[in-house]
């Protein structure tokens, strides 16, 4: 799907901006953190993410903490799809009740490793649901980083239907960060 440069910078100033330069022969580098992938697993010097053939993640570890981040038995990047049948202002309001009618859609056409080190790893799910749905997901792993990327595109052909993804975490905390679109 296109090709992609991907590169680790020295350093970039807070608040600020730095120019970098493509080069025929850029000088090879080496990370000190690398990272990997394989259909199941994705790691780094601080975190291990294991995934199940859905594409759900099983575990995420983190090693600096050395503790598990999702719940106890609970599974991450759960999908769910519920009926969106609201008692005002359609494709505006979402109920409450949605919850009562909400689904895990499991199964998947394929997982991929996309990339394997040594800047990023990308694994590549792709789900076909509902009537004639297509989720595409990479799931990325920086070198460096604890941040767990998931770059997510639908093909939505659904109706009276709301899509939702699960994240039941483990973890304690005064203040997050988060958004929605």
């Amino acid at each position: 799907s296109g090709d992609r440069l991907v590169f680790l910078p020295d350093s970039i100033p807070g608040i600020g901006f730095q120019t970098f330069y493509i080069m025929e022969e850029a000088p090879q580098t080496s990370t000190a953190h690398g990272v990997s992938a394989t259909e199941t697993t994705l790691e780094n010097s601080y975190i291990t993410v294991k995934l199940d053939q859905h594409g759900q993640l099983t575990s995420v570890f983190d090693k600096e903490a050395n503790r598990e981040v999702l719940g106890a038995g609970e599974k991450g990047n759960v999908l769910l799809m519920a009926e969106d049948l609201p008692n005002f202002w359609d494709a505006w309001d979402i109920d409450k009740f949605y919850r009562q009618t909400a689904r895990a859609i499991v199964g998947n056409e394929s997982i991929e490793v996309i990339a394997s080190g040594p800047i990023e790893a990308r694994i590549r799910v792709t789900r076909k649901f509902g009537t004639g749905s297509v989720w595409t997901q990479d799931i990325v792993l920086g070198c460096e980083s604890k941040q767990i990327d998931f770059e997510t595109t639908v093909d939505w052909h659904e109706t009276h239907r709301v899509l939702k993804v699960a994240f039941p975490i483990d973890v304690n905390a005064t203040d997050a960060t988060y958004e929605i679109q």
